[in-house]
C-alpha cells in the first residue's frame, strides 16, 4: 500500500526485449518497487522499438533513436503532468543516447525536476582519457544533473578525479532468482565441506 506523502520517482529506462544489462536492471528495480510501500513510481519506457535487434547500421540507429526520443519526450511530459513526480531517475548507456539524455534534462528543467542519471556502461574511464565528444557531453550532463550513479569503481574514480562531486558508485542488484541460486550454492558447498571433513 503506497502513501500519498511518499517520494514519487519517474523511472525512465528501457525494458525487454531485447534483454540486456539495463533491461535486466529495470525488471529487478520495478519488481522491488512493486513490493515496497515507501516509494511511489511511474515509468516511461525508452526501448528502441523502431529497428531490429541486429540492425546496427549508423543511420538506422540514428533514425530509430530520433523516433524513440520524440516518443520518450512526449511520454515524460504526459507522465509528469499526470503523476507530479519529485525526481526523475534516468538510465543511460551513453553514446548516441546522450542526445536524448540532454533533451530529457531540458524537459526536467522546465518542470523544475531534479534528475538522477544512472550510467550503465563501463567506458567512462576510457572516455576520461580520450576527452572526446562523448566525454564532453557526459561531463555536461553530469554537471546539470542532481546526481550521477555509476556501477563500477573505475568509472567512479575517473569522475572523482575529474572533479565531479555529485557521483556515487552503486553496484547492480541481482534478481531474486539469482539470489536464491547463490544461497543454495552456499548451503550445498557448506554441506559438501562438512561431508569431506568427516571422510
Amino acid at each position: 500500500m503506497t502513501e500519498k506523502n511518499n517520494l514519487k520517482v519517474l523511472l525512465v529506462s528501457p525494458s525487454p526485449p531485447p534483454v540486456g544489462g539495463i533491461q535486466s536492471w529495470t525488471i529487478n528495480v520495478i519488481d522491488f518497487l512493486n513490493h515496497q510501500n515507501k516509494i511511489n513510481y511511474c515509468y516511461v519506457d525508452t526501448t528502441v522499438k523502431y529497428k531490429g535487434i541486429l540492425e546496427l547500421g549508423l543511420w538506422k540507429r540514428i533514425i530509430a533513436g530520433i523516433r524513440v526520443t520524440i516518443d520518450v519526450i512526449r511520454n515524460i511530459k504526459q507522465t509528469v503532468y499526470l503523476n507530479q513526480p519529485n525526481v526523475i531517475h534516468l538510465t543511460s548507456s551513453a553514446s548516441l543516447a546522450l542526445f536524448k539524455d540532454y533533451l530529457i534534462l531540458r524537459v526536467a528543467k522546465k518542470f523544475n525536476l531534479p534528475v538522477v542519471i544512472h550510467w550503465h556502461f563501463g567506458r567512462i574511464s576510457d572516455l576520461a582519457t580520450k576527452k572526446n565528444w562523448e566525454w564532453n557531453l557526459i561531463s555536461f550532463i553530469i554537471r546539470k544533473s542532481a546526481y550521477s550513479i555509476v556501477i563500477d569503481n573505475h568509472s567512479y574514480k575517473a569522475l572523482k578525479d575529474a572533479g565531479f562531486k555529485n557521483v556515487v558508485n552503486i553496484a547492480n542488484p541481482v534478481s531474486k532468482e539469482l539470489a536464491k541460486i547463490a544461497s543454495l550454492n552456499r548451503t550445498m558447498n557448506g554441506i559438501l565441506i562438512k561431508v569431506k571433513l568427516y571422510l
